[in-house]
C-alpha cells in the first residue's frame, strides 16, 4: 500500500471514529441536554441533577462519564463535597461538531438534538427577560424574518450564517485581549443563529405563496 493510500485510509478511519463518538454521545436525550448545558458553562453532575432532575444522581453521573469517554466533555476541576469529590465538566471541541458532521447523524438523533438546542436557547432568553438584561443594551439584536427562497438562495443564506458562526470565536478572543488590557468586566452574551424550512401559516387562501 502506498503512503498516500495509507494516509487516506487513516483519515477515513479517524472520521469514522469521530462520527461513532458523536452518534453515541447524541444517542440519549439526557446526554444531548448535558452537552447543551456544558456549552453554556462548566457544570457537575450534581449541579445538573439539582437543576434538571433526570432520575438518580448516579444515572446523571453515568451520562457525564459517557460524554467524557466520547471526548465530548472533560473534567476541568475537582472539589471536595460532603466526603466525596465533585467533578466539574466542560465541553470539548469535538462536541461542537460541524454542519457536515451533523448531517451524518441518524435522523432520530437529529430531532432530539435540535429540540434541546431550541429549548435551551428559549431558556436563556427567558432568563435574560426575567433578569432585565434582554433589553439592557440599546444595540441588542432580536429579530426573525420569514423568506421565500429557492434551493440556491437557501444554501446562500445558510453559508452566510455559518460564516458569522465561525467568526464569533475570533471576536471572543479579541475581546479577551482587550479586557485583559482595559480591566473591563465581561458581558455574558447569547447569540442565536438559525435557518430552516418552515411550514406555511394556516390560511384560507394561497396568497403569499407565490414569489413576487
Amino acid at each position: 500500500m502506498s503512503k498516500g493510500a495509507s494516509a487516506r485510509r487513516q483519515r477515513r478511519e479517524a472520521e469514522d471514529l469521530i462520527d461513532a463518538r458523536l452518534v453515541r454521545a447524541c444517542s440519549h436525550p439526557m446526554r444531548v441536554r448535558i452537552m447543551v448545558e456544558l456549552e453554556r458553562a462548566p457544570m457537575s453532575p450534581a449541579e445538573f441533577h439539582a437543576q434538571f432532575g433526570g432520575g438518580l444522581l448516579e444515572t446523571v453521573a453515568y451520562h457525564f462519564r459517557v460524554l467524557a469517554e466520547c471526548e465530548c466533555a472533560r473534567i476541568i476541576h475537582e472539589r471536595p463535597k460532603r466526603g466525596s469529590v465533585e467533578h466539574i465538566y466542560a465541553i470539548t471541541k469535538l462536541a461542537l461538531f460541524s454542519t457536515e458532521q451533523f448531517s451524518k447523524l441518524p435522523e432520530s438523533v437529529k430531532g432530539g438534538f435540535s429540540a434541546s438546542i431550541l429549548s435551551t436557547f428559549m431558556d436563556v432568553a427567558g432568563e435574560a427577560l426575567l433578569a432585565n438584561t434582554l433589553d439592557s443594551h440599546p444595540t441588542r439584536h432580536l429579530t426573525w424574518q420569514r423568506l421565500t427562497l429557492d434551493e440556491e438562495g437557501f444554501e446562500n443564506v445558510m453559508e452566510r450564517l455559518q460564516e458569522v458562526f465561525e467568526w464569533l470565536p475570533i471576536e471572543q478572543m479579541a475581546a479577551a485581549i482587550r479586557m485583559k488590557e482595559s480591566g473591563e468586566k465581561p458581558l455574558n452574551t447569547a447569540i442565536g443563529l438559525s435557518g430552516f424550512e418552515c411550514p406555511w401559516p394556516e390560511r384560507d387562501h394561497d396568497l403569499g405563496r407565490e414569489y413576487t
